[in-house]
């Protein structure tokens, strides 16, 4: 088990927050030749939602960073597994963490039988060998099931989450996938209705729609099932069938 250094308080997080927050509107207000004591219209509110998004990706994304950054294994050896580990070197890396894209500083361990370095951060923040933090790979993975790649970079910035690439997200599905398939036989066991089926069971009920299909039956076997299993299969029209 890896245990994570000291982090930062809230209210440091809402500081440095509040902080980057300020000093970006101010930087965009400059840009766009708004001086502090100009008054705004119904006319500006393009420009007012641009200025209030930037500075919360900003701020949201150096407050993340510092708070990441935070929670690094302070000490020189650790034990994962079983298996000591001694400090080796500090690693920047990349991370899109939902407000933007940060550069965090990740503490590397070798383990004492050599071989390859591997970061505590990583694990204890879930991205282990990923690019996007899990909010925004959930999103993604989320998103891919109705989007393309390229659709879903463009749905994700209507929404003002800083730019990713349509190769990223190809990347994080692709990955996901890959992992998946590793544990097919486990999802499988642990989803398959043989696991799951209750004993007696007297009917089985199918639905489309969220509505069950009335079941007919003989007389003598009675009114009603004692017990009964509803099955629901969703799906979704193509635009040719809604048509």
């Amino acid at each position: 088990m890896i245990q994570s250094g000291a982090a930062m308080r809230v209210q440091d997080i809402v500081s440095k927050f509040s902080e980057c927050f300020k000093q970006k509107c101010n930087e965009f207000c400059a840009l766009k030749g708004f001086s502090p004591d100009v008054e705004v219209s119904p006319g500006d509110c393009g420009t007012v939602v641009s200025m209030i998004w930037e500075g919360v990706s900003e701020a949201g994304t150096i407050a993340m960073k510092e708070y990441v950054e935070s929670c690094d294994v302070r000490s020189g050896r650790i034990i994962v597994d079983g298996i000591g580990a001694r400090f080796k070197d500090s690693v920047d890396k990349e991370f899109h963490v939902g407000f933007g894209v940060a550069t965090i500083r990740r503490r590397m361990f070798q383990p004492v039988d050599g071989g390859e370095c591997f970061a505590p951060l990583d694990a204890l923040f879930n991205v282990v060998d990923e690019y996007a933090f899990p909010d925004i790979r959930k999103t993604i993975l989320h998103a891919s099931a109705a989007m393309t790649p390229e659709e879903i970079v463009e749905t994700l910035a209507d929404f003002h989450v800083p730019p990713m690439s349509a190769t990223a997200v190809k990347r994080i599905t692709l990955e996901t996938g890959r992992r998946m398939e590793v544990l097919r036989p486990k999802i499988e066991a642990a989803t398959s209705l043989s696991t799951r089926l209750p004993e007696g069971v007297k009917a089985f009920v199918a639905s489309m729609d969220g509505t069950t299909v009335p079941v007919r039956h003989a007389k003598e076997a009675g009114v009603k099932y004692p017990e009964f299993v509803v099955i629901f299969i969703h799906y979704r029209k193509s635009k040719a069938e809604s048509c």
